[in-house]
């Protein structure tokens, strides 16, 4: 078993070929990391436990598996679409073209405007300001607009709302550092953000709201009709796909009546799945440094809970960039204060604080650097310690079993997400479109990603296709096929 999944070649002869301490410790938390996720029948196994999981939450959470309106694209999503795209430190505002019958879309012009503290209260004033900053926008350079006597607009907001329609939805909470002012509270967004750009006159109508992870999704089918996920892997975790109503329990039906009401496709919805919810299942094989993260064992049934507060994200702490850098950064430091790496000087406190310098991007960039004199300068550069050719081997060693966990992980919950659904259109291909810095920048976890694809569901052939842009293109695209919907 262990061959076929072709495990990463261990850099213990990097580090020594006597059975030091380094190379004991390091092989004794391999062991920890890779060495169940190199057994096939283990991992499927895994699999069968998410499926179980999904089907529970399917039918009776309120926080996953949550159907979203659909969007149905034909080819004849065409013209000019403002799209917003609303993050919890930057609003971007673009105007998009769009030409569905030759799966096209181009950015014509761009912006972003940082959101200070200052600015972090959704209030009346809130939308005020990006009213300003979408008329400094279009009265620019940008002639889109300029015989058009209403501007179509999409919306990609993340952050939690109660949709009620396609194209609108109430703000019940925030996230992100930011205020909700009491006035605003089940307000209609799209009555907001259209009542303050008339302060502009400029005459905006909202046509869609949709999430992040929508986003990708929508984007990847507009430029390719086989896609069968959308996969958003960055900071955090989360991915979209169609999967059959017939799994919705009477209230649950109920409570998303609206939603599901004409948005059934062949008995098949659009689910935002949260997928991050899922996975406890794998707790018997976390290690020391999952536990220093999040207490495992503290809480259960993620996916069913409906406790927005203190969330348990399983896999999200397994697989996304926030978590994979601090897992490496806490199996550094341990190696550290054993007296095994970093001998000759203490390294700076950067390495020492939490979810801080040791970044998924320093983690990426050090992997990635090929000779070890490059890695040992990187190192230096952003922790102020001499790392020895035999730290780097350690260091390395490290971020591979930490990714390579990971990208298996990943693969099993996809696979179990994609065995819900037959899709009978006779293909051996699947596209998942993805955005997110870790799987874009860091290509070992991509590659190992697709090899576990690869190992768990052999009868497919997977394709990645990364969607830059995807958050402003995502929101026009969906524009478009409602007001093709509607026109």
């Amino acid at each position: 078993m262990r061959d076929s999944l072709s495990v990463p070649t261990p850099l213990s002869s990097a580090i020594s070929t006597d059975k030091d301490p380094l190379t004991t410790k390091l092989e004794n938390i391999e062991n920890q990391f890779t060495n169940w996720t190199s057994n096939v029948e283990t991992l499927q196994n895994i699999i069968t436990e998410f499926t179980v999981q999904y089907k529970e939450a399917l039918a009776e959470s309120d926080i996953s598996m949550i159907p979203c309106y659909n969007y149905l694209l034909g080819g004849n999503e065409l013209g000019n679409y403002l799209s917003l795209d609303l993050g919890g430190s930057t609003l971007r505002v673009s105007v998009i073209t769009l030409d569905g019958a030759n799966s096209t879309a181009k950015v014509v012009v761009s912006k972003n405007f940082g959101i200070p503290d200052s600015k972090k209260t959704i209030n009346f004033a809130f939308f005020d300001w990006i009213a300003h900053n979408i008329n400094e926008v279009i009265s620019g350079n940008c002639s889109a607009f300029a015989d058009s006597e209403e501007i179509m607009a999409g919306v990609t907001w993340s952050f939690p709302i109660f949709q009620t329609s396609s194209s609108d939805g109430t703000i019940n909470k925030c996230g992100k550092g930011y205020n909700l002012d009491p006035r605003i509270f089940k307000m209609s967004i799209k009555s907001l953000f259209e009542n303050s750009c008339s302060k502009y006159k400029i005459k905006l109508k909202i046509l869609s709201l949709i999430n992040d992870t929508v986003s990708v999704y929508l984007t990847a089918k507009f430029l390719d009709s086989s896609t069968s996920m959308g996969l958003v892997l960055g900071t955090g975790t989360n991915c979209c796909l169609f999967l059959p109503t017939n799994y919705i329990n009477q209230n649950k039906a109920d409570l998303n009546k609206d939603v599901l009401a004409g948005n059934n496709y062949h008995n098949l919805c659009l689910f935002n799945t949260e997928v991050s919810f899922f996975g406890e299942h794998v707790k018997s094989n976390v290690t020391k440094y999952d536990q220093q993260i999040f207490d495992w064992h503290s809480l259960e049934h993620a996916h069913l809970s409906n406790n927005f507060e203190g969330l348990f994200q399983p896999l999200e702490f397994l697989t996304s960039g926030r978590y994979i850098s601090e897992l490496c950064r806490l199996m550094v430091v341990d190696l550290i204060q054993q007296g095994l790496i970093l001998k000759s000087q203490s390294p700076g406190d950067g390495l020492f604080q939490k979810y801080d310098f040791f970044t998924g991007e320093f983690c990426s960039n050090f992997y990635n650097l090929q000779d070890n004199k490059g890695c040992a300068e990187y190192f230096q550069q952003n922790f102020q310690a001499q790392c020895s050719d035999r730290d780097v081997a350690a260091i390395k060693k490290i971020i591979d079993m930490v990714i390579d966990r990971a990208a298996a992980i990943l693969a099993c919950s996809v696979v179990s997400l994609e065995s819900l659904v037959e899709l009978d259109n006779g293909s051996k291909i699947r596209s998942i479109g993805y955005d997110g810095s870790v799987l874009n920048n860091f290509h070992h976890y991509r590659s190992r990603f697709e090899h576990y694809l690869s190992i768990l569901n052999p009868q497919m052939e997977y394709r990645l296709d990364f969607m830059n842009d995807s958050s402003i293109l995502g929101a026009a695209i969906a524009a478009a096929a409602n007001n093709n919907s509607v026109g």
